[in-house]
């Protein structure tokens, strides 16, 4: 796991505990993508291998051509180049389930994420006709963060992580998925 992934994945250990704990309570997606950034910000001095030139934007992608903005990307500032060089590129998406039927409608789920994911897979795809060779070979999987607002107090079933696995990683290779929270 890279630096960049580490620094992803502790904060969103951050973010679904302070959901669990009553402390985070979203009402939109920029809720969470506002508290995602935050938690990268904090935990940032708790990866010992990041360095000031390592930062979090949001709304990135503006003047990427044919790409609609990704919520964030990990990086990090290149001085000698004074560019952003993307590590890690976020999509977050957000539901308000009432209830976690036993016949979970993964086929929505699928719907909900496709645009991301094209959005994702055409960023990458800019990043090969610019043969941006130095940003891809350090480039990581894109993320997709699911959370779901109405979780039980103790996270999301198990039944509906696996089944979300099942369903949808598997279909999509080249993105990695984030489920919570959990």
């Amino acid at each position: 796991m890279s630096k960049y992934e580490t620094w992803l994945e502790t904060s969103w250990k951050v973010m679904n505990e302070d959901f669990l704990r009553g402390d985070f309570k979203p009402q939109t997606e920029s809720d969470i993508k506002c508290h995602l950034y935050h938690a990268l910000l904090q935990t940032k001095p708790q990866i010992k291998t990041l360095e000031p030139r390592h930062i979090v934007l949001t709304e990135y992608g503006r003047r990427l051509p044919r790409i609609k903005r990704i919520d964030l990307a990990i990086g990090t500032w290149d001085k000698e180049k004074n560019r952003f060089e993307p590590r890690l590129a976020i999509e977050v998406k957000k539901t308000r389930r009432e209830k976690f039927p036993h016949n979970f409608p993964f086929h929505k789920i699928k719907e909900r994420v496709r645009k991301d994911i094209e959005k994702l897979r055409r960023f990458r795809k800019i990043l090969e006709e610019k043969k941006e060779e130095d940003i891809l070979k350090n480039f990581r999987k894109p993320r997709v963060i699911f959370f779901f607002t109405r979780a039980f107090p103790d996270g999301i079933p198990s039944r509906i992580e696996y089944g979300l696995e099942k369903n949808i990683q598997e279909e999509y290779g080249d993105i990695d998925f984030m489920w919570g929270p959990c």
